[in-house]
């Protein structure tokens, strides 16, 4: 069931959206410094997966027995509203970093959470200088 939905949420129009929009602000990979210019990016689920939040999400449902009037659909609706105020957490790298870090590289395994933790602060300056409730990054 979750791999079903993680599948759903992967390839629908908000998820693309949403990808989209995630690399906003982000010029260079922060564990190469490679260029975007030179490199595709890509939004990576950090410190819990889509997995992870699919799972959470579909435990919420089922404690507060809610889950049994949904279906799959309105799920994935609610997750992506989840990704689209913020409530997910990501980080953008390169893809050679990325395929590095599921292949559990410690080049980048050693310093993805302090990079993580520098572009959440700063789409949360963003948010503060703009006040645009959408670019803020607090989950």
């Amino acid at each position: 069931c979750i791999k079903h939905l993680q599948k759903m949420i992967r390839s629908s129009m908000s998820y693309d959206l949403w990808q989209k929009r995630s690399k906003w602000g982000i010029e260079v990979c922060p564990i190469c410094k490679v260029d975007k210019e030179y490199v595709k990016m890509e939004s990576h689920h950090y410190p819990r997966t889509l997995f992870d939040v699919v799972d959470e999400h579909l435990q919420y449902l089922i404690d507060t027995n809610q889950l049994d009037e949904k279906t799959d659909y309105e799920v994935c609706q609610e997750i992506m509203n989840m990704h689209f105020t913020d409530q997910v957490n990501y980080i953008v790298l390169c893809e050679y970093c990325h395929k590095k870090y599921h292949d559990n590289i410690p080049e980048v395994l050693d310093v993805i959470d302090e990079k993580w933790r520098e572009q959440k602060e700063m789409r949360e300056k963003r948010y503060n200088n703009t006040g645009d409730k959408n670019e803020k990054n607090t989950g």
